[in-house]
């Protein structure tokens, strides 16, 4: 494993020559739909210019003395010949070689779980070739003309894709394999392997039981578009098999200043602040193209290589991969009492916001983490509930309660210290709704339902369509 590098020796980087800021812009990130987001920024990419030098100007010669013999003309003077231009910092990126890409792809596992099925199943193995989809770099060179050297090979669109190309970048053994021996691994380690493992994951953990839910039923769905894997799955793998990924994406369907973003997965390796942290794991290269109505994942490499470590792609990470800022903007309160629209409207509203939840792009509030009333308890201070630290007594902070060991509960309403009795919830109660789904108090006492919106309410998913195939 390489060792894991000290941020602070790290100097500025210099592309064509010029100094790049390094990543300092701070941010507070929240929760999204599925409790963590992948960090993004849209930009603009605009190609890198080399100033022409200087020209020598015209040398115009005296004239000669009256008392001197005429003199030739001294010959104009040539104008210095224009530099070539030098290549840039971060087309000089170089992966892990020798033992260290070795090292690389076993700390990853997959190459193992790949080759043990090839070795079961007596697949044979061809040549380490993939096709290249960009042989002149126009699609690579959208993220910045200093990338256009990065190498994009085609992945197996059978709606899978997203698989495809991880394993495209860390399996030697699967880049051998024939396609249609591909389309069988990935089927096997999708349904029998990765389904159950997923669960495993703190990602996974963290999330609510409908969130759970919806991730294990995509990973088990076959056909149709409710197969296609979404970021929650990236953020699975990236946990799951110690391997870091930075996704390019390009969405023709977005505004001209907002087709190009960047992801990280693990999020947590750019910090709140703005800093770059290190875990020490690999790092891979995806491309995520949505043009056309399709969208599909493919693998990057450079110079022939699929691994890298941070301090190798540290130039290009810290020049693109930036946190923007966004004022927070809801207009619902943690602690605000409310109702579910479509529901009787009882006297009282029926539920209670525990935490608004922001769009980690737009800093607006989309959704919000609510509670039923009737899933609160109360207890008393000091005999059978105590806070894991009396210091914080806000809504939502973890409770320790004795009632029940197998369920963890966080309070429902602040808890002053001098109160005796606090109010609580456990987690499985907890539900994320859209705020459409929120009826809320008139100043009459009534309910208000939200007020209706023609736009449509924009996916965020990550896929592959399958080919159309001739009948």
């Amino acid at each position: 494993m390489p060792p894991k590098p000290d941020l602070r020796k790290l100097g500025a980087v210099k592309l064509d020559g010029k100094a790049q800021k390094a990543v300092t812009e701070e941010v507070n990130l929240a929760p999204t739909k599925t409790a963590a987001q992948a960090a993004t920024v849209a930009a603009t990419v605009q190609a890198a210019t080399v100033a022409a030098p200087e020209q020598v100007p015209e040398q115009v010669p005296e004239p000669a003395a009256p008392a001197a013999p005429a003199a030739k003309p001294a010959p104009k003077a040539v104008p210095a010949p224009l530099p070539k231009p030098q290549a840039s910092v971060v087309t000089q990126v170089k992966g892990f070689e020798g033992d260290a890409e070795k090292a690389a792809i076993e700390s990853i596992t997959l190459e193992q779980t790949v080759k043990d099925w090839q070795e079961k199943k007596k697949k044979p193995l061809g040549e380490d070739k993939l096709q290249l989809t960009d042989p002149n770099g126009k699609k690579i060179a959208r993220f910045g003309d200093e990338l256009r050297k990065w190498t994009i090979v085609d992945a197996v669109g059978d709606g899978h894709c997203l698989l495809h190309a991880i394993l495209d970048s860390t399996s030697p053994t699967y880049r051998k394999l024939a396609r249609k021996d591909k389309e069988s691994f990935v089927e096997y380690f999708r349904y029998e392997i990765f389904a159950d493992k997923a669960q495993e994951s703190e990602y996974y953990r963290g999330l609510t039981e409908e969130n759970q839910e919806e991730i294990r039923e995509r990973i088990l769905q076959k056909k149709g578009i409710a197969k296609w894997l979404t970021i929650d799955e990236i953020a699975i793998i990236a946990e799951l098999y110690n391997v870091n990924l930075f996704v390019l994406n390009y969405d023709n369907r977005q505004k001209p200043n907002r087709r190009v973003q960047y992801q990280i997965f693990p999020t947590e390796l750019l910090d709140e602040e703005g800093e770059w942290q290190t875990n020490a794991h690999p790092w891979i290269i995806l491309y995520n193209s949505v043009e056309g109505g399709v969208a599909h994942f493919e693998a990057v490499r450079i110079n022939g290589k699929y691994l890298f470590s941070f301090e190798q792609l540290a130039p290009v990470l810290k020049k693109y991969v930036v946190r923007e800022k966004f004022t927070s903007v809801c207009d619902y309160q943690a602690g605000e009492e409310v109702w579910l629209v479509g529901d009787n409207y009882a006297d009282e509203p029926t539920h209670i916001i525990i935490q608004p939840v922001f769009d980690d792009e737009t800093r607006i509030c989309n959704y919000l983490k609510i509670v039923d009333k009737q899933n609160i308890f109360d207890d008393k201070k000091g005999e059978a509930i105590t806070l894991d630290d009396d210091k914080y007594t806000n809504i939502d902070n973890k409770v320790i309660w004795d009632g029940d060991e197998e369920d963890t509960y966080y309070l429902a309403k602040p808890w002053e210290t001098s109160d005796e009795t606090a109010y609580f919830f456990g987690k499985k109660t907890l539900e994320e709704v859209s705020v459409k789904k929120i009826a809320r108090k008139g100043l009459d006492g009534k309910p208000v339902p939200p007020e209706e919106s023609d736009e449509e309410e924009e996916v965020r998913v990550f896929w592959c369509l399958e080919p159309i195939r001739n009948l």
